[in-house]
């Protein structure tokens, strides 16, 4: 048996980051970029009008006063879109609209707000500078320059951003195929009616809602009985065509138990099995040639643990992430909390930021067989192992969720 510490450097040593793929980029959110950009034209791609106004020529105002204003024939109108070249003479103004081209012989425009119009004639009190209102071509980015993106996590602005330059393909790190396999007799899916001893599955729910949040849908989704035969079957297949392999139920010493049976006769080398933790002890880690296999138990609270401590920085390490775990912080402690002599706990815990410094709070019921306190948990309060009590505000370690952001 292992510490925490020990299991999660074993983890991550042996995840290692996927090859990089080029797909749509409409596909890739979620996903980590493997490469820079090199951009395929100017940004702006041409001089346009940053807002509704009138476009002129700088020049035509130098001497403009309040008392001698100048007077700007208006001589028509261009709008976003329009494919038209149009030339603006000296002592002359054009009707502009956001995002229109400029025209020639223009440099300046003046802002609809501020415009003084009389008889389609536009009159400037004060001179105007030149390129007031003007977004030149390329000032953001020039045609063949390289943007700087490489291992830039693909959020919609990125898609947003690389769009506008019109880019349809990306460069990123390749998502993990997954399989799940959820074993037990017991368990049953929701909508069916329950017989006498038998439970529903909550935790491949569960990892499929965690697996989506990582923009990842697994590929292959199986429910089994404790049977070594069906299992023996069903786990040859996932590690086949999967790069990580989660299967829950089975991993601890049951006489129904088969799983480390079977891993050993499919080939799996064992990493590590039980951890100095709570809950999740009984957590496996193995790997057969590259493909990363960890067997998590069946108590849902645990699966949930193991999940954020060992899978989710797996993945995140293998698709490209500069952090792999959970982001961490010093947080507060509300109450005292009673630390165990040998094992790391992870308390479901809430925050509160009334006053002050945010502070958390482990929730009640914190058994590995309890699912209520997820609904509420926003991380979790890691407890080292020891004898000393954590007493009240004293500052712990604290680990967001992903998705508890809020």
């Amino acid at each position: 048996m292992i510490s925490y510490p020990e299991a999660q450097k074993k983890v991550i040593r042996h995840a290692r980051c996927l090859p990089a793929v080029i797909i749509p980029l409409q596909e890739s959110a979620g996903c980590v970029i493997a490469s820079d950009v090199c951009s395929p034209i100017n940004l702006p791609c041409f001089d346009n009008s940053a807002m509704d106004g009138y476009a002129l020529n700088a020049a035509d105002t130098v001497h403009s006063s309040a008392k001698d204003p100048a007077r700007l024939k208006i001589c028509g109108s261009i709008r976003a879109g329009s494919p038209k070249r149009k030339i603006l003479r000296r002592g002359k103004a054009f009707r502009i609209m956001t995002g229109a081209p400029i025209p020639a012989g223009s440099d300046a425009m003046i802002e609809k707000e501020n415009a003084l119009v009389r008889n389609n004639v536009l009159i400037v009190s004060e001179p105007v500078r030149k390129g007031r209102n003007i977004r030149y071509c390329g000032e953001e980015i020039s045609k063949g320059s390289r943007i700087d993106l490489r291992e830039t996590l693909v959020t919609p602005g990125v898609i947003g951003f690389l769009s506008g330059l019109g880019v349809e393909k990306i460069r990123i790190y390749k998502k993990p195929r997954f399989s799940i396999v959820a074993t037990g007799d017991e368990i049953i899916s929701g909508g069916r009616k329950l017989g006498r001893g038998q439970i529903y599955d909550s935790n491949t729910p569960m990892l499929l809602a965690a697996l989506d949040a990582q923009s990842i849908t697994p590929g292959y989704v199986r429910r089994i009985a404790d049977r070594k035969k069906s299992l023996k079957k069903a786990l040859s297949r996932a590690i086949r065509q999967s790069d990580v392999v989660i299967l829950t139920g089975g991993v601890s010493v049951g006489d129904f138990d088969h799983v480390k049976e079977v891993f050993k006769e499919l080939g799996v080398k064992s990493i590590f099995w039980k951890v100095l933790q709570k809950p999740g002890r009984p957590v496996f880690f193995g790997k057969k040639d590259r493909v990363l296999v960890f067997g998590l138990p069946g108590n849902p609270a645990s699966v949930h643990a193991c999940f954020y401590q060992y899978v989710y920085p797996a993945i995140r390490r293998m698709m490209g992430h500069q952090s792999a775990f959970l982001p961490e912080e010093k947080m507060i402690l509300k109450r005292e909390i009673r630390p165990d002599r040998e094992k790391t706990l992870f308390l479901k815990a809430s925050l509160e930021r009334l006053f002050g410094a945010p502070r958390c709070v482990a929730l009640g019921y914190q058994g590995s067989h309890m699912l209520s306190s997820l609904c509420r948990s926003q991380g979790f309060i890691v407890v080292p192992p020891g004898n000393k009590t954590l007493t009240k505000n004293q500052k712990v370690q604290f680990q967001h969720l992903p998705e508890a952001a809020r």
